[in-house]
This record gives structure tokens, C-alpha cells and sequence, in this order.
């Protein structure tokens, strides 16, 4: 006999009574419960905040990708793709691609002659670096970027002064060791320390010579040259650099100022500012974390590492300091370095008054950079921003 049971005669039931197949249910009218998945037409953003936060999946019923949010914070997440396709949304550094995770590379510079040697070192190992071919001309205080396949060395100064040496870029390939390409000429010639930026699909050389204040920007694709992205609003010279997500950060420069501009890759309206370092510096090196910028601090009695947020404005202060100490009126120590950045470390090289040393320090701790290794020789001047 079957006996219907109303709500009123039900005052508690226990799971465990519960067998058998369920009947369909209509669940309209539930409330109080959350999937943790969300679906759109287009892939989400770091602006794309779910209301279910960490572990959230999002499914892009418009292409079949699919992400998990893996780092919950408002306006900054970050998306890892598990599904169909291989772009994460996330906050890396250096337009998202992010530091490198195998070696660092020193290309040119100089120490009585101008090198054209480009020096390879391992970030896992402390070891003397090896060569990895050379650029087409020797010479000094490029400003660099890295594709996730190639490295750039733009402008560069070379004695005797020929106009067309300052406007080359040069190209090489991270999996082989051979002569550098011909990837086309920057607009103007520079060679002062430029600063050195760089996104997913293009790098940007900025500044570099005294009242040249230009930021050209060329494709990692095509050897087409450059085209012009704004102009910067600060010191032209002897600049320190950083890049985040989004932006490239300009730090201190010739006259010595404490000055941190900012370029925005997505737009040509060159430089603003965004903030001031505690102190004075000029032929320091920067590195780029995904949170944040570091430069290290050149002038009297300084030997520090400062860092600043990209995010929460400027946040400027020492987190350590560099093996060497550095001297204003000569610039010693680790100025005029090299330097590369990992996902997890900046390394800087070499430095005045031609030093083979590389030092690194960690990005995660509050700590004295540590020894690294040598170049195979010593010298000062290298290009920047050179990973893989």
C-alpha cells in the first residue's frame, strides 16, 4: 500500500533512512548554494572576481578553455588554464610572461675593448658562465628585453663613435650558440644605459642619451624597426628599469635623482610618475618580480637593494644589501652591472670597475645578495633583461 507523507508529519529524518533511486527533484527554488563554476564568452581577467574565490573554475563556452583561480585577490587574480589551451590570466612580470627559469645572459660590455661575447650562466648552479656566441658589434650599455624564445640587445655605445653602431638591435636565440641577427634599428641612436622593458610580444629601449627622452618600442616577431610609444619625462640616462604586468618602471637616472616613472605598454602616452625611491641613484641595475620592481641603490657609503610595490603605489625600502659597497665619484661596486631576472631571484654581473662576480638575492626574503659565480671575464656595461 502506498501512503503519501505530508511536511507537517516529518520532524527530522535521518540520512541513513534514505534508499533507493530518488525521484526527480526540482531544484528552482533552493537557495544558499554555490557551484564554484562560472561561464562567459570570452576568458576572464585579473579584474574578474568571483564571489566563490579560491578554486572558482571558469569555462569559456565560446572557445572551450577552461581556468581555475589558483591566487584570489581583488583586481589581481591569477587564472591557471586547465583546459583547452595554454594562456594563464595572471599578474606575471614582463607583460606576462615572467622571469626566467633556466639562465640568465651578459651580452656585450666592456673592459679596456668593447665585447661582443654573450655570456651564459645557469640560475640553478654557481658556476663559471660559458658563451653563447656573440652580438654582430661590440659594445657596451644596450638596453635589452627577452621573447620566450629570443634575447634583444637595442642601441649601445662603440668607440670609435659611428652613429650607425648606436641604433642596432641585435636578436639571439636562446637555444643556440651562434652570431646574433639583424632584427632592425632603434629611431635614434642611444648608448648612455637605457632603460630596458619588455612584454609578451614586444621590447621597449628608453632614454639613453642626454636629451633623449624617446621610448621606442619593436615587435619581437618582425625586424621591422621600431616605432615610437611616448616620451619619458625624467633623467635620459644611466637609468635603472623593471617590469610588471602592465608596465614598465623607470628608477632613479643621470642627473642623480630619486625619481620612479612609468610607462604603460598598452597605451603611447609615455611616462608618469609614480613615486620616489628614499634616496639619490644613478648606474644602478633593476629587476622584476611579478609584485614587484628592485633597484640597486648607487652612491656614497650605499650598498642596498630597495624594492616597490606595482600595485599597492609606491612602497619604496632596502631589503638587503650588495656584496660590494659603492663609491659616488667612481661608481664602484656593482654599477654599471648586468642584470636578469628569475622567478624567483635578480641577478646582477660584472660591474665598475670591471668585476667578473654574479651575485644573486631572493625576491621571497629580506636577505645580503649572495655569491653566484663568475663571468668569463671581467667588464662593466652589459645589456639587461636577458633570460630564459
Amino acid at each position: 500500500m502506498t501512503q503519501s507523507v505530508s511536511t507537517k508529519m516529518i520532524s527530522s529524518l535521518a540520512s541513513a533512512k534514505l534508499t533507493g533511486a530518488m525521484p526527480a527533484l526540482d531544484g528552482t527554488a533552493l537557495t544558499g548554494l554555490s557551484t564554484g563554476v562560472v561561464s562567459g564568452a570570452a576568458d576572464p581577467t585579473m579584474t574578474t572576481n568571483p564571489a566563490t574565490g579560491i578554486g572558482t573554475i571558469y569555462t569559456n563556452h565560446t572557445s572551450g578553455k577552461t581556468f581555475v583561480l589558483t591566487n584570489a585577490t581583488a583586481n589581481k587574480n591569477l587564472w591557471e588554464n586547465i583546459g583547452n589551451g595554454v594562456a594563464n590570466i595572471s599578474t606575471l612580470c614582463f607583460g606576462g610572461r615572467g622571469g626566467g627559469t633556466q639562465y640568465g645572459y651578459n651580452a656585450g660590455g666592456k673592459g679596456g675593448p668593447y665585447f661582443s661575447a654573450i655570456d651564459k650562466f645557469a640560475f640553478a648552479a654557481v658556476i663559471t658562465a660559458s658563451g653563447h656566441g656573440d652580438l654582430r658589434v661590440g659594445r657596451s650599455d644596450m638596453s635589452g628585453s627577452s621573447s620566450n624564445t629570443h634575447g634583444f640587445a637595442a642601441g649601445g655605445y662603440y668607440s670609435p663613435n659611428i652613429a650607425a653602431n648606436h641604433t642596432k638591435i641585435d636578436k639571439f636565440a636562446f637555444s643556440s650558440n651562434t652570431t646574433a641577427a639583424n632584427h632592425g634599428d632603434i629611431t635614434t641612436a642611444v648608448d648612455e644605459c637605457c632603460a630596458s622593458h619588455g612584454d609578451l610580444t614586444h621590447g621597449y629601449s628608453v632614454g639613453g642619451k642626454t636629451n633623449i627622452r624617446t621610448i621606442n618600442k619593436y615587435a619581437f616577431a618582425t625586424s621591422g624597426g621600431t616605432a615610437g610609444h611616448g616620451d619619458m619625462s625624467g633623467p635620459e640616462k644611466y637609468l635603472s628599469s623593471s617590469s610588471s604586468n602592465t608596465h614598465g618602471y623607470i628608477t632613479g637616472g643621470a642627473p642623480v635623482v630619486n625619481t620612479i616613472q612609468k610607462l604603460a605598454f598598452a597605451s603611447t602616452n609615455g611616462t608618469s610618475d609614480a613615486g620616489d625611491l628614499v634616496v639619490t641613484t644613478a648606474y644602478g641595475a633593476g629587476f622584476s618580480s611579478n609584485t614587484h620592481g628592485y633597484v640597486s641603490l648607487v652612491g656614497p657609503t650605499r650598498n642596498h637593494i630597495s624594492r616597490y610595490s606595482y600595485f599597492s603605489g609606491i612602497n619604496q625600502y632596502s631589503i638587503g644589501d650588495l656584496l660590494s659597497t659603492h663609491n659616488e665619484s667612481s661608481y664602484s661596486g656593482n654599477s654599471h652591472c648586468g642584470a636578469s631576472s628569475s622567478t624567483t631571484n635578480g641577478y646582477a654581473a660584472g660591474g665598475h670597475p670591471n668585476t667578473d662576480t654574479i651575485v644573486t638575492f631572493s625576491f621571497g626574503t629580506d636577505n645580503r645578495t649572495t655569491d653566484h659565480g663568475n663571468l668569463r671575464t671581467a667588464g662593466r656595461g652589459y645589456c639587461r633583461d636577458n633570460q630564459s
